[in-house]
């Protein structure tokens, strides 16, 4: 059977996405990492998660450009209608990188991370908390490099300001989320201190953006620790160089980690009436380790900043990490 294509481009997808922004239509993204053995078979993943009795089925749209195609999910109740995510590949080494774009919102990327978490070796990029603490001033280097400059609308009187943001807290109480509406960054400060001080950790899961030029909101933006983005309201090249900026600081966090697998084997043998069983069963452990290069240090006082971060008070307090490292012990 032939595969589906379509003549549509990635440069005609953005014209018409300017289009969707300006009748009101949110344009959301994220960033997705593969390893290139896993996304060369991915076509093999698909009848895989179609095998599997549920709601919504896949299938991918080819389109002429080999660096962009389309994910379509079908909607086999029939209560809602087809489902698309565009993608923008990148060839990076060991890696390719995946852009994905849509108009879908929040719940249709809840339906795209499924398919994501069925396949192994693809992952949603991270940029963490701290990354989102200082994102306004991110887009300020932004202005400054003139990337943010190519929006007209942006004038030199502007300002950035936060508009509500998600939080995680943990701690000696079970886990618990919230979300602060129009509240400022030193909100924030004022509330992680105030964790702090309980000896509970809190961190930003989801922040939102406006920047204010001439009393007129002219962007509209979210971000998610885990790479994941809506625009609202702006322009949406500035928007992309804007992503594409994410996606290197994403990159650099994913060099840093190593994700393996660990399996361990056990076997048991159980004596019954008859003949006596074996069962052999496996335990897969995923791993997250922290890979540095001595011989080219992020920065000339890295190993006093490792030795801060992992000397954290509550880290000691939560058992969240074994650290032996100030006593002079390389491994932890």
């Amino acid at each position: 059977m032939q595969e589906p294509r379509t003549a549509l481009t990635f440069e005609t997808f953005i014209e018409k996405a300017k289009d969707e922004i300006r009748i009101g239509k949110s344009f959301t993204g994220v960033i997705v990492f593969c390893e290139k053995d896993e996304w060369f078979n991915f076509e093999d993943v698909i009848p895989r998660f179609n095998s599997i009795k549920r709601r919504w089925k896949v299938d991918i749209i080819n389109t002429f450009q080999d660096d962009f195609l389309i994910i379509r999910f079908k909607d086999s109740v029939g209560d809602e209608g087809d489902k698309h995510f565009f993608i923008k590949t990148n060839n990076d080494g060991r890696y390719i990188n995946l852009l994905v774009l849509s108009f879908e919102g929040y719940h249709g990327f809840e339906i795209f991370k499924s398919l994501i978490r069925y396949a192994k070796s693809i992952w949603l990029g991270w940029v963490g908390s701290v990354f989102l603490e200082r994102f306004d001033t991110f887009l300020k280097m932004m202005y400054q490099d003139n990337k943010l400059r190519q929006d007209e609308e942006i004038q030199e009187e502007y300002d950035i300001v936060w508009d509500k943001f998600n939080i995680i807290v943990e701690g000696k109480k079970p886990k618990k989320t919230g979300t602060i509406r129009h509240a400022s960054k030193e909100d924030f400060l004022t509330l992680r201190n105030h964790y702090k001080n309980q000896k509970q950790v809190l961190y930003l899961q989801k922040t939102t953006y406006k920047i204010v030029s001439n009393g007129n909101v002219i962007f509209k933006i979210s971000l998610s620790d885990r790479t994941e983005f809506t625009l609202e309201r702006g322009n949406i090249i500035v928007f992309l160089n804007l992503f594409r900026e994410i996606l290197d600081k994403s990159r650099q966090e994913r060099d840093l980690f190593t994700k393996t697998n660990s399996i361990k084997k056990y076997e048991q043998r159980i004596d019954t009436t008859d003949e006596p069983v074996e069962i052999v069963n496996f335990e897969i452990d995923k791993i997250e380790m922290i890979e540095l290069d001595i011989s080219n240090p992020i920065s000339s006082s890295w190993f006093q900043n490792l030795v801060r971060i992992f000397s954290a008070g509550y880290l000691k307090d939560y058992n969240l990490i074994s650290s032996v490292i100030e006593e002079g012990n390389p491994y932890f």
